[in-house]
């Protein structure tokens, strides 16, 4: 291809360029970060003003390299000289805010007169640390607000009649020092709530008792963490969980707080993470305290699909006892268990039991990521066969995955009667683990597939 060639093929891109309406130009602008869509500006006297279109705005004080002045000033200069009446998203990061929350004010507040949908606020303030960062006085008051990420500790005024944000669907709040009495307020105030997430990230403190009360009649989907670097039984915190339309919850909290829920009849999907395996196995937690993940169980019991990791069923296994009321999932269809290394297989078959029209399951094994973290356990790892197959067994499953198995002596045994026991199983999916594979292998692919199949129609997948 010869010179002449090509200099007509770029000068046909760039008619083509030419014929994009402003406008146009400025919205494919708006999927750049905001400081490579203004850079953008030197490229010829067309695309000077072209990024003043944009419907996204992300700042981000990380981008400029620890000069907070330039940074500071390079917002201003953005909002000075934006020209649209509308932002689709308005994000802000800042990690060194002094005394500068008079201006910050200002550019969220400009945000809301964009009539901005959705909100990233992430301000970090090195002077008062721990200290929640004030809002300006009306923010709640932000009519267009679809979505609202506040990533620390904020306040700021909520009306008396407990209403705000007459918009928004979607609210992610990040904690480290609760303000019980604000965010009670908050949780209970937005009229048009569906997705709902709090985490509470405790590692650096913390150590105040707090109480929450979720109240949300249109909530749909409901996320709560909570992080900590050590066990401390002294700490008891509570969450009153009134949503009587949530489909999906999930709980990851180590500490084993106190959920109190509310029956969820059209609850969809639950995924709970209760406890931690060291705090069983070093024995941190009472039985009293570790009975409240049943309470949790009990609250979702009308769950389609539910996951129960490795760390739930180590509490839960540890004060476990036949008598122990157990509520039964009439409705589960999917189940995943992970296999703690404390308790094995022991509540295995009491779960089959209690699903009665459960068509797929999946068993995740664990184990200690150090060998000294190893413990003395019984050689069939808590499994015992059930006196009588579960009723799910004989009419129901018919997928089982198996995940991370060591090849070791106590999976011949669960194996051999699930493959069994299942009378319309149409698929079976093994998958060993190559860390853990033991040098004396008790279990192999062969074996298994000698194993006596309940149904016909099961095929055995190794992956």
């Amino acid at each position: 291809m010869d010179a002449g060639t090509l200099k007509a093929m770029r000068k046909e891109e760039e008619d083509v360029i030419s014929k994009v309406p402003e406008k146009v130009l400025g919205h494919i602008l708006s999927y750049l970060p905001t400081i490579e869509a203004v850079q953008t500006s030197v490229l010829s006297s067309k695309w000077r003003y072209l990024w003043t279109h944009i419907d996204n705005l992300e700042f981000d004080a990380d981008d400029f390299l620890g000069d907070r002045n330039f940074f500071m000033d390079f917002v201003d200069r953005v909002l000075r000289l934006h020209h649209t009446n509308h932002i689709e998203k308005f994000s802000l990061r800042f990690y060194d805010l002094k005394s500068d929350l008079p201006r910050v004010n200002e550019w969220i507040r400009y945000a809301m007169s964009c009539n901005v949908k959705e909100l990233e606020l992430l301000l970090l303030s090195s002077n008062e640390e721990g200290i929640p960062v004030r809002l300006p006085d009306n923010f709640s008051s932000c009519d267009s607000l679809v979505a609202l990420n506040l990533g620390n500790d904020f306040v700021f005024d909520i009306p008396s009649t407990n209403k705000c944000f007459p918009s928004l669907k979607v609210l992610h709040v990040d904690v480290t020092s609760p303000d019980d009495e604000f965010l009670n307020k908050l949780f209970c105030s937005c009229p048009v709530l569906e997705d709902f997430s709090v985490c509470g990230d405790f590692q650096y403190g913390g150590d105040c008792d707090f109480a929450f009360k979720i109240s949300m009649p249109t909530l749909k989907k409901l996320k709560i963490k909570l992080i900590y670097d050590d066990f401390k039984d002294e700490l008891d915190n509570e969450f009153i969980i009134e949503t009587p339309k949530l489909e999906y919850l999930s709980i990851q909290d180590p500490s084993i707080a106190f959920f109190v829920i509310d029956e969820i009849p059209s609850i969809i999907e639950a995924h709970v993470g209760i406890g931690h395996t060291n705090y069983i196995r070093d024995n941190l937690v009472s039985e009293y305290r570790a009975l409240r993940v049943m309470e949790v169980l009990k609250g979702v019991r009308n769950a389609k699909s539910l996951t129960l990791c490795e760390n739930t069923i180590a509490t839960l296994s540890s004060t476990f006892n036949d008598a122990d009321d157990f509520p039964t999932f009439l409705h589960l269809m999917h189940l995943q268990l992970g296999i703690d290394y404390c308790f094995g297989w022991k509540l295995l078959p009491h779960f089959l039991k209690i699903s009665p029209s459960l068509k797929s399951l999946v068993l995740e094994k664990e184990y200690p990521m150090d060998e000294e973290d190893e413990i003395e356990r019984e050689a069939n790892f808590g499994w015992i066969s059930p006196r009588f197959a579960p009723y799910c067994l004989s009419q129901h499953l018919k997928e089982i995955k198996m995940k991370n198995l060591w090849r070791s002596e106590d999976e011949v045994d669960v194996v051999k009667y699930l493959l069994e026991n299942s009378k319309v199983l149409e698929k079976m999916c093994i998958k060993f683990d190559p860390v853990k594979e033991l040098v004396k292998e008790e279990l192999d692919e062969n074996m298994i597939k000698r194993f006596p199949r309940g149904s016909e129609k099961c095929k055995i997948e190794f992956v």
